[in-house]
């Protein structure tokens, strides 16, 4: 990804069941995608840079695990919510990384989480 995670880190999960004789013909949750991704795979530069991140995924993310879990039934296409998921994580990664420069550009010491 263009965050820096390589692609094999990130673990799809997806749900199917068998077709359904009468209409819709597929059952509710079936579009469904969740990704995990450790946090040992984000390359982070900086303490601050995570800091912001736990911040942006707030319960997303579990500590005893050390997993971010995210998932999407948005779109009515599992290939259309993998991407979103994807593009979510890049934009997650991008946004602590430039909050966390920011921050440090303004000459901030203070923690965030106070």
């Amino acid at each position: 990804l263009e965050c820096g995670i390589p692609e094999s880190e990130l673990r799809f999960r997806t749900a199917s069941y068998g077709r359904f004789a009468l209409a819709p013909y597929v059952s509710a949750g079936e579009h469904r995608i969740t990704v995990k991704v450790a946090l040992s795979a984000i390359p982070f530069e900086n303490e601050q840079e995570k800091e912001v991140f736990y911040q942006i995924v707030g319960s997303r993310f579990n500590p005893k695990s050390g997993d971010l879990k995210l998932s999407s039934e948005k779109f009515a296409s599992r290939i259309e919510n993998k991407r979103y998921l994807v593009d979510m994580i890049e934009r997650i990664v991008s946004s602590a990384k430039d909050l966390a420069k920011e921050f440090d550009a303004g000459g901030n010491t203070k923690s965030l989480s106070t």
